[in-house]
């Protein structure tokens, strides 16, 4: 079973883009996924590793907690 997916959505939830590990052997199942700092976390529950992919045309000082809750004093 390869469940190894992202999809990447726009603001009006329209697909943009989609990363797969069509064959299933680096990330066959992906669970969590963080961007951080211009960089995509991928983990999996019965992953082994972590991936990181550098990501295009993103903000490289966005981080999430800031976003979510603002940044502290």
């Amino acid at each position: 079973l390869n469940t190894g997916c992202v999809l990447r959505f726009d603001e009006n939830g329209q697909i943009l883009e989609s990363l797969w590990d069509q064959a299933g052997e680096k990330h066959p199942m992906i669970t969590s996924m963080r961007e951080h700092k211009g960089i995509l976390y991928l983990c999996g529950i019965f992953n082994n590793r972590m991936g990181t992919l550098p990501l295009k045309g993103v903000d490289p000082d966005w981080f999430s907690s800031d976003s979510y809750w603002g940044r502290k004093p």
